[in-house]
């Protein structure tokens, strides 16, 4: 088993976990944050959030990455299903994959770094949540496939879309 399959959706009174030393495919970063890699033949941490990491884990409420962290990609699924209300997504985040934040009910509030590197939010990132306002930062340049896409069955009631959003 992989730390991925261990750490999944049936698993919801999940408290704590201990890398390994010896392990070279993830570390936590100030002892908060699991971070990954997204290519295991490289050096670098850059991946955190994986696939179904969080997923229907029920007391998260407000998440706040660092904005000195490595963190580079919230992964697929990665808070689907939490009762997340709020989330700051730092400077460092430059993808924000498919399906990350869907059916997260609670999820009202996304603030996007001033800075921000934010390259490409994907289809479904922001599905089925009760955001009603959203301002994408002018870094993006890909929303998946269709605009409202990333979006779609949420409460959005404004999308505020820079200039370069062709």
């Amino acid at each position: 088993n992989n730390l991925l399959e261990i750490i999944d959706h049936k698993h919801n009174n999940l408290t704590k976990i201990n890398i390994s030393p010896m392990n070279g495919q993830f570390i936590f970063n100030d002892d908060n944050y699991l971070l990954g890699k997204s290519d295991e033949n490289n050096n670098e941490f850059d991946v955190t959030l994986k696939k179904f990491l969080f997923h229907q884990i029920s007391n998260l409420g407000i998440v706040e990455i660092p904005p000195n962290s490595r963190v580079k990609t919230i992964g697929e699924y990665a808070f689907s299903t939490t009762n997340i209300i709020k989330f700051f997504i730092t400077a460092t985040i430059t993808k924000i994959c498919r399906n990350a934040f869907v059916l997260c009910e609670y999820l009202t509030f996304v603030e996007f770094a001033p800075n921000s590197n934010l390259i490409k939010i994907r289809l479904g990132a922001f599905s089925s949540t009760n955001i009603e306002e959203i301002v994408i930062p002018a870094s993006v340049l890909d929303i998946g496939e269709y605009l409202l896409g990333a979006f779609s069955y949420a409460h959005i009631t404004t999308i505020f879309i820079p200039s370069n959003i062709c």
